[in-house]
């Protein structure tokens, strides 16, 4: 299924800040994995960016919780994670219009994470 054209923005640096938020029990914190999504090199807006732990749903695993993020003009984009998921997660990027890339494996640590995206026409991220 081939992506309506999404404008890349041309000429705009794209800067990502991480934001760690506190909360949770006993001092837990949350953490986010934060970055930008490009096209082409240019910054892709809109998109929604989510993460699953340990995988999205498919062949009977369960999703623990997951979080959503939007890019923004400059194609970053910040996904809060909660404090009592760590280890390996999956990361997805999806369309406004219901168009969902194909998942890929991240690493969620109290730290966080930055996965700069640069993706194809059909959502697939063919640069990390």
């Amino acid at each position: 299924m081939q992506l309506p054209a999404l404008a890349p923005r041309w000429g705009c640096k794209a800067i990502a800040l991480a934001v760690t938020l506190t909360g949770g029990a006993a001092g837990q914190t949350a953490t986010s994995l934060y970055g930008t999504i490009k096209r082409d090199r240019g910054p892709l807006e809109g998109l929604i960016v989510s993460v699953a732990c340990p995988a999205f749903p498919g062949a009977g695993e369960v999703v623990r919780a997951n979080g959503n993020g939007v890019a923004d003009a400059r194609g970053s984009y910040s996904v809060i994670v909660t404090p009592a998921l760590r280890g390996r997660c999956q990361l997805r990027i999806a369309a406004p219009g219901g168009h969902l890339g194909q998942p890929i494996d991240v690493f969620v640590s109290s730290s966080a994470q930055r996965y700069d995206l640069e993706v194809d026409a059909n959502l697939g991220v063919v640069v990390r």
